[in-house]
């Protein structure tokens, strides 16, 4: 509902976007309730993680197709294909959307330092609870992000949040069935 009026679009599946961002969201929540983190905007820093390719998407769709002409040709990540297109990431650009909304500064970070949770300057713990969530959603594929790349979460996350791929793996059931619970939610809200 939020960008259905952005008609302008480089062709980013809005759709699919929503349901990646959920996972995220829903990824983000199960890991620190199962870290035991008092982190209760950890679902919400998951949905807003990517709102930069929404704006990319939109407000510089000339732009944007070629970003995503560039990931779907040389099968790379967005974030690779807007650095080298753009010359910034949607990281950068959520983080202006954000800092203009005025949100809190741990959400602002967690959008800016998804990718690179270890330059958080604040919390870093908040950027590495998406960073991993992110690198999940992919993982279980659930819907998508606007390429096709799986990454591992980043190192500097697993170590922040004193977690090992291992331990991933073993809650990764546990993890599908939160994500699939929201999904339900998410799917009821679009009708």
């Amino acid at each position: 509902e939020a960008t259905k009026d952005l008609e302008n679009t480089a062709g980013l599946d809005k759709g699919e976007f929503w349901v990646h961002s959920s996972a995220v969201g829903s990824t983000a929540r199960y890991l620190a309730e199962a870290l035991k983190l008092d982190r209760p905007e950890s679902y919400t820093a998951g949905i807003i993680h990517d709102m930069g390719k929404i704006i990319m998407d939109a407000l510089y769709s000339d732009f944007y197709t070629e970003v995503l002409q560039k990931v779907e040709k040389e099968n790379i990540s967005i974030l690779k294909a807007e650095e080298d297109v753009i010359g910034l990431d949607h990281g950068e650009i959520g983080k202006e959307l954000c800092e203009s909304w005025q949100l809190p500064q741990e959400l602002i970070e967690a959008v800016a330092y998804h990718h690179r949770p270890s330059s958080a300057e604040k919390d870093s713990q908040i950027a590495s609870l998406v960073n991993i969530g992110d690198a999940i959603a992919r993982k279980l594929g659930v819907g998508s992000g606007g390429d096709a790349t799986v990454p591992e979460p980043h190192p500097a996350a697993l170590k922040k949040l004193d977690i090992t791929l291992e331990q991933l793996q073993e809650w990764e059931e546990d993890i599908k069935a939160a994500v699939d619970r929201d999904k339900s939610i998410l799917s009821i809200l679009q009708k």
